[in-house]
């Protein structure tokens, strides 16, 4: 059983590399030498999430690992992304922003956010 791997690149090699285990079945977390940074999932119903290790937050994994999940949404023309957040995540939502359109609802202490994204042109 596969538990970790150590990959080093950018965050679209990370992303293939982890979607190869995950399509086997096994969820990989993302392994920079000791440390787990993070990590991003896009499942076949167009939710995604990403998950940032605290001391890795404000340094532009997140905003990588989701720009490498929009890509891998385009691949799959996915015309919109599903997120579900905390409220009060303010630098979430600004991120999610920057992605593409906002559709925001309000669910007490959650939002649900869908993302309209450009699909690729083949």
């Amino acid at each position: 059983m596969i538990d970790a791997i150590n990959v080093i690149g950018d965050a679209s090699h990370v992303y293939r590399t982890v979607q190869q285990y995950r399509d086997t079945g096994v969820d990989v977390p993302v392994i920079v030498p000791l440390t787990c940074v993070g990590i991003s999932e896009l499942a076949s119903d167009a939710h995604f999430g990403v998950l940032v290790e605290d001391r890795w937050q404000c340094r532009g994994v997140g905003t990588q690992l989701m720009k490498a999940v929009v890509d891998e949404a385009a691949l799959r023309n996915f015309g919109v992304l599903h997120a579900d957040i905390l409220t009060d995540d303010a630098s979430l939502l600004g991120a999610l922003r920057r992605i593409g359109p906002l559709i925001v609802s309000d669910y007490m202490e959650a939002l649900s956010v869908d993302i309209k994204i450009a699909r690729r042109e083949e």
